[in-house]
């Protein structure tokens, strides 16, 4: 079936060879549910290819696939990234073909202890993968690791308001996810040379230690630049090498240095769209305060007005921060349609008032700052050292609230 499929003249990918080379390799499907899942999103990929792309498929035949209950080797590892993206929605788009080969391959790979580079060597376990049964175990085990790190990032990465999921995910490294899957994986389950998946004995305390310790990892490195650029030899060290890093406990001071020194970097940016660390961060601050976003959606806001800072910009040469983590709020869609002025202060309407814990969660500067920066604005003699410090003192509030609520009751 694959002929055909890439008449455009692209390069091929590494993942299309693969389905090429191992088009002949079958495995034999039963009507266990897995396997039938596995089976429909194959029968609903050529199904979709079909439609989208206008091409004939040598040898498809829907009803000849359900009848047969047949796949090869490369569908299933498509299969299997397509069901894990699926469980991973936090952070993957289920209908992303390209990624679903990848996390399928490279998963596949991890279980059997085969280096990312060296891929190729899947086929020595064709034989064992040729079993509906081993399918159906194997899959619904990768599926409950990957199950278990998108509930830990779900309630932490969401962003406030009740109306829509979205998550604060830009610049999430496919292979720092993996690397999780792959150390939690290790940890519980024995290796699979013998073709048996087996449990390990007394695992749970490791496991629980690890996941405990996985949204710490995640915000470090992405501090840190860990994951930027190739991340298969780190994967490996992680998995093959059995460095299983994850389950060492990251220090509160080593993890608030990292946030203190990405904050100074930050303040020396002269910026003003939010990056996504910056997003990232207060994301995970406001889960901790989960209760309080009640409202339906909440808008990005900068708490010195995008409108100041983009004329302030043009008179002066201070570097001035407006897009770091200490002057980004979520604001709730009504207050930020009807907020023209310099603060909420400015908006507050007659027999309302503001909600002071919330101002007091968000870190919110007070009246008197607004009024020493106003007056830094209006007075327009290129100096803005009131604003700055506003920005950077915010900044720090944040960063030690992240911190305290990161190590409260990680039990």
């Amino acid at each position: 079936m694959f002929e055909n499929l890439n008449k455009g003249g692209k390069k091929l990918s590494k993942y299309q060879v693969f389905a090429a080379q191992w088009s002949k390799h079958e495995l034999r499907l039963s009507n266990e549910p897995i396997n039938r899942r596995i089976l429909e999103i194959t029968i609903q990929r050529y199904e979709d290819l079909i439609e989208s792309r206008n091409v004939e498929i040598n040898n498809f035949s829907k009803e000849d696939m359900l009848e047969d209950k047949t796949i090869n080797v490369a569908e299933y590892c498509y299969a299997l990234g397509k069901l894990i993206l699926e469980k991973m929605f936090v952070f993957w788009d289920h209908d992303n073909e390209d990624t679903a080969n990848k996390i399928g391959y490279s998963t596949l790979a991890m279980v059997f202890r085969i280096r990312n580079k060296d891929m190729s060597k899947l086929v020595n376990f064709f034989n064992t993968l040729d079993n509906a049964e081993f399918i159906e175990v194997i899959t619904t085990a990768i599926l409950n690791i990957y199950r278990d790190i998108n509930s830990i990032f779900e309630k932490h990465l969401k962003v406030p308001g009740a109306s829509k999921a979205l998550y604060s995910i830009q610049g999430t490294s496919d292979f720092q996810l993996m690397s999780f899957f792959g150390s939690l994986w290790i940890t519980k389950h024995s290796d699979l040379q013998s073709g048996k998946l087996e449990i390990k004995q007394k695992y749970k305390p490791n496991y629980k230690q690890i996941e405990l310790n996985l949204l710490h990892y995640y915000i470090y490195d992405r501090l840190t630049g860990r994951w930027s650029g190739t991340g298969d030899s780190k994967l490996d060290r992680i998995v093959i090498d059995k460095e299983n890093s994850y389950i060492k406990d990251l220090d509160s001071f080593k993890i608030e240095s990292a946030l203190l020194n990405w904050h100074e970097d930050a303040l020396e940016k002269s910026s003003i769209n939010f990056d996504p660390i910056s997003k990232l961060l207060y994301t995970v601050l406001c889960s901790y305060y989960n209760p309080y976003f009640n409202e339906k959606t909440y808008d990005n806001e900068h708490i010195i007005p995008r409108k100041q800072l983009s004329e302030i910009k043009k008179r002066s040469n201070q570097n001035i921060p407006g897009g770091s983590i200490g002057n980004f709020m979520y604001l709730d869609s009504t207050n930020n349609r009807s907020k023209q002025e310099f603060s909420l202060y400015d908006v507050i309407k007659p027999g309302y008032s503001l909600e002071q814990e919330m101002l007091t969660i968000q870190a919110y500067p007070t009246k008197t700052e607004f009024s020493e920066i106003k007056f830094e604005v209006q007075r327009n003699n290129g100096e803005y050292n009131q604003l700055i410090s506003t920005i950077s003192s915010r900044g720090k509030a944040l960063i030690t609230d992240l911190v305290n609520k990161l190590y409260e009751n990680r039990i």
